[in-house]
C-alpha cells in the first residue's frame, strides 16, 4: 500500500479542513496516511471518526500570512527551515510515496518532495487580495507540484493556474446531512417559535463583514424582537487583527443592547442550525475562492444573501438561487417574512450533481490513477 502524507494548515474545521475530511473518505482505504496539523484542534476528532488507521501528527508548520511584521517572518523563516530538515528526514526514512498540500498558505511541502524526489500533489483553496502575490504564489505552484487541484475555476484563474490546474468542486455528502423539526430545534436552543433566525455561517475575521452587517441592521433588531441573530464561527488564525475585530463585533453588541445577537462560536451541528434558520446572510466583503457554507445553505432550501462575485457566481450557477447580498434587500425580507409552515422544511436536501460526493470520489479516483 501506498503511503502519502497530507499537510494541513488549520485544526480547526473551516472549508479546507472540510475538503480534507472529503479527501480521506475517499483515499483512506487505498493509501497509508499521515496527516501534519499545526497544533491539536477539533479536526483531529474528525479524522479518527473516519478511520482509526489515519495516523495524525501535530508539528508546527510556517503557514504563510500577507503580513509586513518582521517578527512573524523571522518565526517564518525559522519554521521553514525546522521543517525542511525535519520532513525531509521523516519522507525518506518512512518510504513515503506522496506529499499532498491542501493549502495555498503551505510552501514547505512543495519543497520538501522537490529534496526528496518525491510526488507532490497541491490543493489550491484560497487566494490572496495582491494579484503580485497572486502570480508569486501561482508561478511557485506550478514549478513545485506535479498535480495542482482547484477548488473553484476562480482561483485557478486568479492564481494564473488555467494551463495546470484541474477544477474539482468541494462536494456535500448527503450522509453528513439531516433535516430536522425547526419548533424543536428552536426550544433546544431557547428560542421561541415565532421567532425570525437569520444565522451567518462564517469564521470570524475583518473580511467576512459580520460587524459591518450588524451595524447595518442593528435598528431593525432594536425594534423588532422577533429577530435573531446567530452568528456561527469564530476567529481564525489567532492574530491581533482577528481578535480585534470580534472584540469590536462584541462591543458593538453589548454598546446597543442586541441580546437577540448571539456569539455562537464553532460549531459542529450545521443540520440542526440550518433546520432552524429562515435566512441566511454572508456579508462578504471580497470575492470569495468558492463558499461551501453557502452551497449547504442552498442545499437546505434557505432564502440566502450573498455576493455573487467570485467563486460565490459559480455557487449562483450551479443552483439558480439566492439574492445579491444588500442591506436594504434584506431589511425588506425581514419585513415582509412569513414563518413557514413545517411541511414546507421537510422537502428534502438538495445538491446539485456537480456537488455530489460520488461526482467528487470519481473525479479525485481519477487524479489519483494518473
Amino acid at each position: 500500500m501506498k503511503k502519502i502524507i497530507i499537510f494541513n494548515a488549520s485544526s480547526f474545521v473551516y472549508g479546507a479542513e472540510r475538503g480534507l475530511l472529503n479527501l480521506l473518505k475517499v483515499l483512506n482505504r487505498g493509501f497509508d496516511i499521515i496527516v501534519v496539523l499545526p497544533n491539536n484542534g477539533p479536526i483531529e476528532e474528525k479524522i479518527k471518526n473516519i478511520s482509526d488507521h489515519i495516523n495524525i501528527k501535530i508539528f508546527p508548520l510556517p503557514i504563510l500570512i500577507n503580513t509586513l511584521s518582521f517578527f512573524y517572518w523571522i518565526k517564518f523563516l525559522i519554521l521553514l527551515m525546522v521543517n525542511l530538515a525535519y520532513f525531509s528526514w521523516y519522507v525518506i526514512k518512512n518510504k513515503i510515496d506522496l506529499v499532498y498540500t491542501n493549502s495555498s498558505l503551505l510552501l514547505s511541502p512543495s519543497i520538501i518532495a522537490k529534496i526528496t524526489r518525491k510526488i507532490h500533489f497541491w490543493h489550491v483553496r484560497e487566494f490572496f487580495i495582491s494579484k503580485v502575490l497572486n502570480f508569486w504564489i501561482g508561478t511557485f505552484i506550478r514549478i513545485f507540484s506535479d498535480t495542482v487541484i482547484c477548488q473553484s475555476n476562480t482561483i485557478r484563474e486568479r492564481l494564473f493556474l488555467m494551463e495546470k490546474g484541474t477544477v474539482i468542486y468541494e462536494p456535500l455528502d448527503l450522509n453528513d446531512y439531516k433535516i430536522y423539526n425547526a419548533k424543536s430545534i428552536k426550544k433546544e436552543f431557547n428560542i421561541p417559535d415565532e421567532s425570525i433566525v437569520i444565522t451567518i455561517i462564517s469564521r470570524i475575521h475583518p473580511l467576512k463583514g459580520q460587524y459591518e452587517f450588524i451595524e447595518g441592521i442593528k435598528d431593525i433588531i432594536k425594534e423588532n424582537k422577533k429577530l435573531i441573530i446567530l452568528i456561527v464561527g469564530d476567529i481564525t488564525p489567532l492574530t491581533l487583527k482577528n481578535r480585534l475585530y470580534k472584540n469590536k463585533i462584541d462591543q458593538l453588541i453589548k454598546a446597543n443592547g442586541l441580546k437577540n445577537v448571539k456569539l455562537l462560536g464553532f460549531r459542529d451541528d450545521i443540520s440542526k442550525l440550518l433546520s432552524m434558520t429562515d435566512i441566511c446572510v454572508f456579508p462578504f466583503l471580497r470575492e470569495e475562492p468558492f463558499g461551501i457554507a453557502v452551497t449547504e445553505a442552498l442545499a437546505f432550501g434557505k432564502i440566502s444573501f450573498y455576493t455573487m462575485e467570485g467563486g460565490l457566481k459559480e455557487v449562483y450557477e450551479m443552483y439558480k438561487e439566492g439574492k445579491k447580498y444588500d442591506i436594504i434587500k434584506i431589511i425588506e425580507e425581514i419585513n415582509s417574512y412569513r414563518i413557514k409552515p413545517v411541511n414546507e422544511l421537510e422537502k428534502g436536501i438538495v445538491i446539485p450533481k456537480i456537488l455530489s460526493f460520488s461526482e467528487y470520489k470519481k473525479n479525485i479516483s481519477l487524479i489519483f490513477q494518473k
